[in-house]
């Protein structure tokens, strides 16, 4: 967080103090998710929809000025042209797109989390086994590589 830096208030910056609470409730959403929580997936649904929702919109918007600010230095090289217009948009899409990376993370982790999740189970005995997904593809990129999930594992192997 950047509250230090930014001395509490922003300077009046409304986009950065909203981002900043956004930010704030989309990990406070993640944690529960990432571990799992059984109180979290089942029974607060309707807040796991809104972030999921909150985190596609992130997504799809952060996307789009990444694309722009690509298109701007690299495509059609704005920065050679010297229009005031899109030097001010080029410097400015830059840094919306560093400036919100953990935010970018933070909610490409709720998609990706929430896709490997079975929507309609109502209990965790109804949803997919874990590391599974729809169809029973395996997500665990440690089993692919060959990597034990069992600690005594590694100690009988020693």
């Amino acid at each position: 967080m950047n509250v230090t830096f930014n001395k509490y208030w922003a300077h009046g910056n409304f986009m950065l103090i909203f981002m900043q609470i956004f930010q704030v409730i989309q990990v406070a959403g993640m944690i529960p998710l990432m571990w799992n929580s059984e109180i979290y997936l089942y029974d607060f649904r309707i807040w796991r929809y809104l972030s999921l929702g909150f985190a596609v919109s992130f997504i799809l918007i952060y996307t789009g000025i990444l694309t722009d600010f690509v298109n701007l230095v690299w495509v059609e090289s704005a920065l050679k042209d010297q229009n005031p217009f899109d030097v001010i948009r080029a410097v400015f899409a830059g840094f919306f797109v560093v400036f919100f990376i953990p935010n970018a993370w933070v909610n490409g982790f709720i998609i990706l989390k929430e896709l490997s999740l079975n929507q309609a189970a109502w209990s965790l005995e109804e949803d997919y086994p874990e590391g599974y997904t729809l169809g029973g593809t395996n997500l665990d990129i440690l089993y692919y590589l060959g990597v034990e999930e069992d600690p005594e594992w590694y100690i009988n192997w020693l």
